[in-house]
């Protein structure tokens, strides 16, 4: 998941023993905490941790749906579209809702197969 977010750049999402996360890069020896992150980088770790820990937790075989709040709003486009292009592949198996404050996510989302578009 994390790989797909950041374009292969970061591999793996680790967890030490106080619940911090970081992310490491094939072969890298020591991985970076999230204050060694770009902003974004560290909001896609905490995207893949969320969505690994209901991936581990909910039900497989009746899944609930996943609901993000604004969950993208400090990915760049090229962020946002890997991070959504995922959801789409990841909503084939559960719903997943997504509310946003911004239009650019319902641009790129429009006339997908299965997504629909509510404007509050």
């Amino acid at each position: 998941m994390m790989a797909s977010f950041t374009n292969q750049r970061y591999q793996k999402v680790l967890i030490d023993r106080s619940f911090s996360p970081m992310a490491a890069s094939a072969g890298q020896i020591s991985p970076l905490t999230v204050q060694r992150l770009s902003r974004g980088t560290a909001d896609q770790l905490y995207l893949a941790l969320r969505l690994a820990i209901c991936r581990l937790t909910l039900p497989q075989d009746n899944p609930p749906p996943v609901v993000l709040d604004d969950a993208l709003v400090a990915f760049d486009d090229s962020r946002m579209a890997r991070v959504l292009d995922y959801l789409l592949l990841e909503a084939k198996n559960r719903q997943i809702i997504l509310f946003s404050c911004h239009t650019r996510e319902a641009e790129y989302l429009r006339g997908k197969d299965g997504v629909n578009i509510v404007r509050l």
